[in-house]
């Protein structure tokens, strides 16, 4: 008896850890992300946060956002763009731009930026890309170390994936 309830609570405890990992299909917006082992998906009933999910005893964040505003889709490509992006982050204390560049994510163009701020090891990458009229976001946070230290970032980045319309 005491052999059977500790098979229960041993299965229940690998069923829950092994759903932090693997794909998570979000069918409505018709993308899909991996998250790698060590991830575990967060909760978040904040409107446009798709999936949020941490590492590392929180000190590695991710956000998968959509943001509920339909947008015009904007050339990633455009130096407006781009600026847009590192000026939010320098308003938000990230002064130090570390990468800028086109990537692609699932085919399309996305632009990528990386910052960092002057006086904390805090640095954040955002992935933006447009797909069905929405803006579309990977945000990282690392309060600890580089991104470079980090491969996790670039097989989240490479998971992204469309999904086919039902």
């Amino acid at each position: 008896m005491i052999y059977r309830k500790s098979v229960v609570i041993l299965t229940a405890l690998l069923t829950t850890f092994s759903c932090f990992a693997g794909e998570i299909s979000l069918p409505d917006y018709h993308l899909a992300v991996t998250l790698p082992n060590g991830w575990q998906q967060v909760a978040d009933t904040n409107t446009g946060i798709l999936v949020r999910a941490q590492s590392d005893a929180g000190q590695l964040r991710f956000v998968f956002s959509r943001p509920p505003i339909p947008m015009e889709p904007a050339p990633v490509q455009k130096v407006e763009f781009q600026n847009g992006v590192k000026q939010s982050f320098i308003d938000k204390g990230f002064t130090k731009i570390l990468q800028s560049k086109v990537i692609k994510i699932a085919g399309t163009d996305a632009y990528l930026c990386e910052a960092a701020r002057a006086d904390k090891p805090d640095s954040i990458i955002q992935v933006v890309w447009f797909h069905e009229g929405h803006s579309i976001s990977l945000v990282f946070l690392s309060l600890a170390k580089p991104f470079k230290d980090v491969p996790d970032v670039l097989t989240i980045i490479d998971s992204v994936k469309i999904l086919p319309k039902s």
